[in-house]
Formats: C-alpha cells, sequence, structure tokens
C-alpha cells in the first residue's frame, strides 16, 4: 500500500456556522478593493457555507468574476489568513 496523500485525507463536514457570512463579507471588502479594476460583476459567496442552515466543509468559497486573468493577475496579491485558488472559466 502507497503513503497517504491528500486524495485519501478525510473530509470535514461541520454544522452551519452564521459567522460565514460576515467571514465571506471581510475578504469580499477585500477582494474589491484589490480587484475593483478588473471586476464585471459582483463578488459572491458561493458553494456550501452561503446556505443557511446546511452542514458544510469549513471553507468560504469566493467568486470574484474578472474580465480576464490576465490583466487582472496584478491584483492577486493573496488574502490574509489563507490563500487564493484562481479558477478560469471562459465565458461564451
Amino acid at each position: 500500500m502507497g503513503a497517504a496523500n491528500s486524495d485519501d485525507a478525510p473530509i470535514t463536514v461541520v454544522p452551519y456556522c452564521a459567522t460565514w457570512t460576515a467571514q465571506f463579507a471581510s475578504e469580499a471588502l477585500l477582494l474589491q478593493s484589490a480587484l475593483r479594476p478588473w471586476l464585471v460583476g459582483d463578488i459572491e459567496h458561493i458553494g456550501s457555507t452561503a446556505v443557511p442552515g446546511l452542514w458544510a466543509k469549513p471553507v468560504i468559497d469566493i467568486m470574484a468574476p474578472v474580465f480576464d486573468l490576465e490583466s487582472s493577475w496584478g491584483g492577486n496579491s493573496g488574502s490574509p489568513g489563507g490563500g487564493l485558488l484562481l479558477l478560469c472559466v471562459q465565458g461564451r
């Protein structure tokens, strides 16, 4: 049997936490400031933590739509207390 990797790690799901909304709001303000020149829509709280009452992995998922990833790269200086994962989905 091989060594454990991240695919083998257990997934923790916790009861809904009322502070998730405030955590999102705090991060959204930072992102709004950092990405203002490139944003093409509202910053959204997405994923299971955005659904009141739903058990979820305790990770705040945020969508910040920009015109294109390359031009917005200068605004990505990171997020206090955590990392940013950039996922580029081509518009239609």
